[in-house]
């Protein structure tokens, strides 16, 4: 009881300067009720519902005392089908979440409606509402700026079902003069979908960027963090309101499928109160179905008493949602308590956000911190049960390891003996450099068994065969890997290890075979002498087999001699192919029996394609070894030696920096292995000699880019050669030209090699399309660019204050400047809808009178709605503009 009663009067003691304080702002705003408008923040969000419908939330953070409080607001859904209204959930809520006077006067709004889109497209939601609050230090004549968010939304039937990212932290907060001010979203995803963060421009009507904008003063620097999503303010230099904005982009497998723009208001105020500090937390990570629990403390550089919360991912689940517990309240040593029972609906690829938020309880300027810690859920892995060779294919068979919610499987392998590793508690997939590699991926979380042959070709024997699986989900999580397991494949008696060519000639080409003594043990009561080894050989220009002479093996000592040299064949114009059947004496009948063929091994055989001062090298080989590492050696023009120039562990070698019309020789040392027990680990084979001579025979290519400089009147074009495809001794370059997108191209113009850079003055219009193509010097004329196309550039903008009171000046309105507009349909209407003054003019020239009575419109905002027909790259096309223009012929009264 006596610990109750200390907190209630520690609690009361606390509020007392803030009561006083909120007396004194009381005072102050009750001299005249607010008649400006109001809009400080927000964002718009969508739901999927079901189909192409889905439910639209508009979030705005609003001055409570102003007459243009909104119970309803609409949004332009971006699909042509006009403007659906949001509705008002309530009379909006105080933003005493931060801190109870913090805010004083201002709520958040949130507004519900829903929408049926026509079908799959980009569609990009916007709602604009006037006006912005009056003082916004970086918003020219904020108070006459209407406020303006927008959200895209992507609909394909290839990426699936979506909802945008909810963003948890109010976008209203307050920055210390001179001290480094960190902002963040509390973005979750309930897709999870990966997310990315950049720093915007704030918008204005039509969702347009606000013409005079600017980022805040800074000492350092202004940025928003990428992957975190903190907007990070390097100590603000100046007091006042300020507006910023972020794009919160979402990612689904590598594309972009949506975006969130969010503006934030901060106040700067002049204070010696220092923000709180978050005690280092690091990330986490769990197995799903294991309970995590940790704490989170902070500091106050000023030992004021501080109040911690948090939100995020975690928080919000339906099933099995984590618990924050604020242990010690509005003390100086805050402690949290995080609690969270997982299970395998959590399972997912990116790590859930838990953002943790301290304020200090300064009276007059509180400040806030923020922390966010990642939290990974990880599926345990599932176990290999049962692994079964069977000549040229394995069979595996698992269990689910309790990931009830898996999709899939991942299945790898490797073939050569390295260190097995342990993955980390946190370590989910194959780790990098194991010598593990992905055979298959089954899309059936129910099926648990896998024969492998190598797709269908078998699976060389010699070797000892290492599996781990994975399990796979939805969103592309994967689980922790299985422990190994391994199994020997050995096929046969016996294995060849050389095929290796020893000189090349179309007639006398020699080819050095080489293979192993019996793998298993000769049983004397099974098999005795003689003994013979029959090898085989097939080439590529032979549909048959050719015989060399057996190998006869009188004695079981005699088995040790396991090589031969293939003489007076092709080896110049094909491979070799070779195969090796180890025959037996049965002593029971005295006939001669045979025990199996080897696999099949060929000679290396090389490919020579020349090119402009370059070969490329193409080998091929089947061999029932690995060969995982190549040799390329080159003899040079007036050379009788073969020189090591490169190695590759790929099937494919380009030699460069040759001389053209210089002939040039090669050969290639392939190295390879078996991993059973028994068998050599390092083989060494050569491939025939080849020569070629390289050539210039590749027109060369051209990389373009055009950009429109709109103020100038000209389309900027640049290029550079792609030496990749013979881009060296440019002679001409010739560009290109069309003025619509269908249109066919024509040279318009030629430049000289040195010049990669061209200005076009079009006279009908910037619109118009590009390419650039180029001849070298020995006569080979390339290709042209892929087109590239620029449209008309918007020039017809238009002012959103008039000011028609005869002082000279901004008496007319017009249009920003403007080029090749051929007309316009202007409608300007009045609050009721009543029109007042409609033109086909582009420069417009209304007077502010309206058109029906010729007397001058009460000051006010008047809605605009302007088609202009603008030649582009399709020919005449219509743009519709829209929005509001301030009109007022006195200084406005606002607060």
């Amino acid at each position: 009881m006596r610990k109750l009663y200390e907190d209630f009067f520690l609690e009361k003691m606390r509020i007392i300067p803030k009561i006083i304080f909120l007396l004194c702002c009381i005072a102050i705003f009750s001299v005249g009720k607010a008649s400006a408008t109001h809009n400080r923040a927000g964002e718009i969000i969508y739901k999927h519902i079901s189909g192409y419908r889905y439910q639209i939330i508009v979030y705005t953070y609003c001055y409570t005392l102003t007459e243009a409080d909104r119970d309803e607001l609409e949004v332009d859904c971006g699909d042509g089908t006009g403007k659906i209204t949001v509705k008002r959930d309530g009379k909006g809520t105080l933003l005493d979440e931060i801190n109870a006077l913090s805010f004083t006067y201002l709520k958040k709004n949130v507004y519900y409606g829903e929408h049926t889109f026509s079908g799959p497209g980009t569609y990009v939601l916007y709602m604009e509402d006037p006006n912005r609050n009056d003082g916004v230090t970086n918003i020219p004549n904020s108070v006459n700026v209407v406020f303006a968010i927008k959200t895209t939304l992507k609909i394909d039937a290839t990426i699936g079902n979506n909802s945008s990212p909810i963003l948890l932290n109010a976008p209203m907060d307050k920055a210390a003069l001179n001290k480094t001010f960190v902002h963040n979203p509390g973005a979750f995803d309930p897709d999870g979908d990966s997310l990315s963060y950049r720093i915007a421009t704030c918008l204005q009507q039509d969702a347009q960027e606000i013409v005079g904008y600017t980022l805040p003063p800074v000492s350092d620097s202004i940025y928003v963090n990428p992957i975190t999503g903190d907007f990070v303010w390097e100590r603000p230099t100046q007091i006042g309101t300020y507006n910023v904005a972020m794009w919160i982009e979402e990612w689904r497998n590598g594309v972009k499928i949506g975006q969130v723009l969010r503006d934030i208001q901060v106040d700067v105020i002049d204070t010696d109160n220092h923000t709180p500090i978050i005690d280092n937390t690091g990330n986490h990570c769990v197995i799903a179905g294991e309970l995590l629990e940790f704490n989170v403390t902070a500091s106050d550089p000023d030992h004021d008493m501080m109040k911690m919360t948090a939100s995020g991912g975690p928080l919000t689940l339906v099933n099995s949602p984590a618990k924050f517990t604020e242990v010690k309240k509005w003390t100086h040593t805050p402690v949290g308590r995080f609690s969270w029972q997982t299970n395998q609906s959590h399972v997912r690829r990116l790590p859930y956000e838990l953002l943790i938020k301290v304020y200090d309880d300064d009276w007059k300027v509180p400040l806030t911190a923020y922390k966010t810690i990642n939290i990974r859920v990880i599926a345990p892995h599932p176990n290999i049960t049962k692994i079964t060779p069977n000549n040229t294919e394995i069979k595996l068979e698992w269990d689910n390891g309790g990931n009830e919610k898996a999709t899939g499987y991942k299945i790898y392998r490797k073939d050569k003996t390295l260190e097995e590793y342990e993955p980390g508690v946190c370590e989910t997939g194959i780790r990098e450099g194991s010598g593990y590699h992905l055979i298959a991926e089954i899309h059936d979380g129910k099926l648990t068994t896998y024969v492998d042959s190598d797709g269908g070709k078998g699976l060389p024997s010699g070797f000892v065969y290492t599996y781990r699986i994975t399990s796979t989900f939805a969103d592309g999580a994967e689980s922790q890997p299985s422990p190994p397991k391994h199994e020997v494949l050995v096929r046969g008696m016996i294995a060849i290890t050389n095929a290796s060519v020893l000189s090349t000639d179309e007639n006398t080409g020699e080819v050095y075979v080489a293979w192993t003594t019996p793998l298993q043990p000769i049983d004397p009561l099974l098999m005795v002498p003689p003994f013979k080894y029959h090898l085989q050989i097939a080439d590529n220009k032979d549909e048959g087999v050719n015989k060399t002479p057996d190998i006869m093996v009188p004695t079981e000592e005699a088995l040790e001699d396991t090589t031969t040299t293939n003489k007076n064949i092709d080896t110049k114009n094909h491979s070799s192919e070779y195969q090796l059947t180890f025959f037996y004496t049965d002593p029971k009948t005295n006939n001669i029996r045979d025990n199996g063929a080897s696999a099949k091994a060929s000679t290396v055989f090389i490919n020579l394609t020349p090119s402009d001062r370059r070969v490329t090298i193409a080998y091929d080989a089947n061999t029932p070894w690995k060969n995982d590492q190549f040799e390329i050696y080159r003899k040079d023009p007036d050379s009788d030696e073969f020189k090591k120039v490169g190695e590759t562990d790929k099937p494919t070698y380009t030699d460069y920096n040759l001389v053209n019309g210089k002939e040039y020789g090669y050969k290639i040392k392939t190295i390879g292995y078996y991993s059973a027990p028994g068998l050599p680990t390092h083989i060494e084979n050569w491939s025939q000699e080849a020569y070629t001579t390289p050539l210039d025979t590749i027109a060369p290519c051209v990389d373009m880019e055009v950009v429109s400089k709109c103020d100038e009147g000209f389309n900027f074009l640049s290029w550079h050669p792609d030496t990749v495809c013979g881009g060296l001794g440019i002679a001409k370059y010739y560009i290109l030209y069309s003025e619509t997108m269908d249109g066919m191209l024509t040279k318009i113009d030629e430049a000289e090699p040195e010049v990669i850079e061209y200005k076009h003055y079009p006279t009908n219009g910037l619109a118009g399309c590009y390419a650039v193509a180029a001849r070298d010097s020995a006569g080979n004329e390339g290709l042209p660019s892929p087109k590239a196309c620029v449209d008309m550039c918007e020039y017809y903008r238009l002012p959103n204050v008039f000011t028609p009171n005869g002082d000279g000046k901004n008496d007319l309105y017009h249009p920003l400047p403007y080029q090749f507009i051929d007309h316009i349909e202007m409608t300007i209407t009045n609050r009721w809808g009543k029109v007042v003054y409609e033109t086909t003019d582009p420069d417009i020239n209304w007077d502010g009178k309206d058109q029906n009575n010729g007397s001058a419109v009460p000051d006010g905002v008047y809605y605009y709605r302007c088609v202009v027909y603008e030649r582009r790259l399709t020919g005449l096309e219509d743009r519709e503009l829209s929005g509001y223009i301030t009109v007022f012929t006195k200084k406005s009264k606002a607060n």
